[in-house]
């Protein structure tokens, strides 16, 4: 399982590429299989999913295999090395394996939500009495929320944040609310039909929940949930030149396909609706994210999403992790771009 030399004949692929550009594909020895672990073909994993479809693992001889993995069971499919890498946004799951020395390691981010983003948390009015400026927080308490991870995930710690700040705010804990994490689509349904309060709204649901006028975007509380990343795990520990080659790949993908205004592309025109699923038509419905051409991995929640998991009773140690204890920015400062520590 997990990382390892493929047993198919080798790939044409060329030993060195005339460039003094670091990006510059460097390909292993071998041939050589990642399994990467995805909780949808979404846009936001960009990266991934049009570096497997143009080619670019190719050039690395990398045979990159990406399969959709519920959030909560991917963090232990990595430890069980039955995954290489997995999109890992900061989790309460997560932190609990990472402060009992586990090797997850976060080196490459995923897309950010721009600011005119439609997707994001979103709360539906009929599950109260009274209009969204008028609410105290304790009108949310026995209310159901729908984000990743449920309680234990960096979106939750963003809404907790903004739902603090409401009048009544000091005197509920996170343990007041019901806590659930649907798919995506389901999500979507049940917010619309008044089954959940709150939900994390994700493309392309963002269309219909725009179109079935019951529900309010949570603004402020939507830009402050961190950028995930990409995170690698026990199977690649010994395994830096892999690493490096799955992050190279991932940092050419985004610099020489994703950044500015990649929808007018042609290639990623046909690209992106097949992988995901969609038609080109509602595909554009859709908002585009935004691919970060300095490629900074985000890490100003880590202090303040592990004060609201440990006020949930989600923590199983007492003394924060720091940054430095989830993130390697190694990997991408080697190619030039610098990191936050």
């Amino acid at each position: 399982m997990g990382c390892g030399t493929a047993s198919q004949s080798p790939v044409s692929v060329p030993s060195t590429y005339a460039s003094d550009d670091p990006l510059a594909p460097q390909p292993l020895a071998e041939p050589t299989t990642l399994k990467v672990g995805l909780q949808a073909k979404l846009e936001a994993f960009g990266s991934v999913l049009m570096a497997d479809y143009l080619g670019e693992f190719k050039k690395e001889n990398l045979n990159v295999e990406i399969s959709v993995v519920p959030p909560n069971e991917a963090t232990l499919l990595l430890e069980k090395q039955h995954l290489d890498v997995i999109a890992a946004g900061g989790n309460a799951g997560a932190y609990n394996l990472l402060a009992a020395g586990s090797s997850l390691r976060l080196v490459f981010p995923l897309a950010a939500r721009p600011e005119d983003s439609t997707a994001g948390i979103y709360i539906n009015e009929k599950a109260f009495d009274k209009p969204l400026q008028d609410l105290n927080a304790r009108d949310f308490v026995g209310k159901t929320v729908s984000i990743p991870y449920a309680a234990g995930g960096t979106g939750s710690a963003a809404f907790w944040s903004w739902l603090e700040k409401l009048p009544g705010g000091e005197g509920i804990s996170p343990k007041d609310l019901t806590w659930e994490q649907l798919d995506p689509p389901s999500t979507s349904v049940a917010l619309i039909n008044g089954a959940i309060a709150v939900g994390w709204i994700s493309p392309p649901n963002d269309v219909q929940i725009a179109s079935a006028n019951c529900c309010k975007l949570l603004d402020d509380a939507s830009k402050a949930v961190p950028v995930s990343g990409y995170g690698i795990g026990s199977s690649l520990k010994e395994r830096g030149d892999v690493t490096e080659a799955f992050v190279r790949a991932l940092a050419r993908t985004t610099r020489d396909h994703l950044t500015g205004d990649y929808r007018s592309k042609p290639d990623l025109a046909v690209a992106f609706p097949k992988v995901l699923g969609i038609q080109e038509s509602a595909w554009r419905q859709t908002a585009k994210v935004n691919y970060d051409p300095k490629m900074k991995m985000d890490i100003s929640h880590v202090i303040d999403s592990q004060k609201m998991w440990r006020e949930a009773g989600l923590l199983r140690y007492e003394k924060d992790l720091t940054s430095n204890d989830a993130y390697d920015p190694s990997f991408l400062e080697k190619l030039g771009y610098p990191q936050d520590h």
